[in-house]
């Protein structure tokens, strides 16, 4: 990740999202979001998580002029003094794919581990960060509704690290699922014929903006291609192996 860049994010962050598209229009979505039995199964937060500190629902979040009907979703965590890792930076992005809030986050713990190799947090880059989980509850409220369709890829991870409660959700490692869960760069390679993860660490746009294309494709959906460009197309590849996934709640599991 560019050091740079990555300190401006805060300031890239659009003040109001720009695009509010019926993308799902005719579309049976229901068949593509995870039911309860499936969310409780892969470990998704649910609705007796709202007793709990500083977590949010919004499962029964009224529809607002800014929300939107589909929106991927992408966090960074580091580990922390604290019993869970901590959001570090949060990207999302609207149905065409177009960047609406992306943000560093300071966590509430003293850092242990920045998971650099993984997220592309570093010391330096929180450092200065003044942004909160709070902050960025507050700026979600604001994007999603009770009606909003969230796409992500081992979105369990992303909702505990935001502390947030959402059930209508679109996850890739479950709709891809063949045996086992497969990681968001091979599933990107097979089916998007794309390459992603090339560098040291994850990008979370890129990561988030695969996830989208990828539920896209499973639900018939066109995606513009001028976002394809963003990313190297990759040779077309045989599926991956079937073999038994590390049972781990770590990075590389999502990768």
């Amino acid at each position: 990740m560019d050091k740079k860049r990555a300190h401006e994010v805060d300031a890239e962050v659009m003040p109001e999202p720009q695009r509010k598209s019926r993308k799902t229009a005719g579309i049976d979505v229901k068949s593509f979001q995870l039911s309860y039995e499936q969310l409780r199964v892969h470990k998704f937060p649910l609705n007796d998580n709202r007793s709990h500190s500083g977590w949010i629902t919004l499962d029964q979040h009224v529809k607002l002029p800014d929300t939107h009907d589909i929106m991927a979703i992408d966090c960074e965590m580091c580990v922390t003094i604290g019993p869970y890792k901590e959001l570090a930076r949060v990207v999302v992005l609207d149905s065409e794919g177009a960047v609406v809030l992306d943000k560093l986050v300071k966590p509430q713990y003293r850092v242990t581990d920045y998971r650099t190799q993984y997220s592309g947090i570093t010391e330096e880059l929180l450092r200065d960060v003044k942004t909160t989980l709070a902050d960025v509850q507050a700026d979600l409220r604001r994007l999603i509704s009770a009606r909003t369709i969230l796409v992500g890829h081992s979105l369990e991870n992303d909702l505990r690290a935001l502390k947030m409660v959402h059930s209508r959700v679109i996850d890739t490692s479950v709709l891809f699922f063949d045996r086992r869960k497969f990681p968001l760069r091979e599933l990107a390679r097979v089916h998007l014929k794309r390459t992603i993860q090339q560098a040291d660490s994850h990008d979370p746009i890129e990561d988030a903006r695969a996830a989208l294309h990828l539920a896209y494709l499973r639900m018939g959906i066109p995606f513009a291609d001028e976002v394809k460009s963003t990313v190297a197309d990759a040779a077309p590849d045989p599926p991956p192996p079937a073999e038994p996934a590390p049972e781990s709640r770590e990075e590389p599991a999502k990768a």
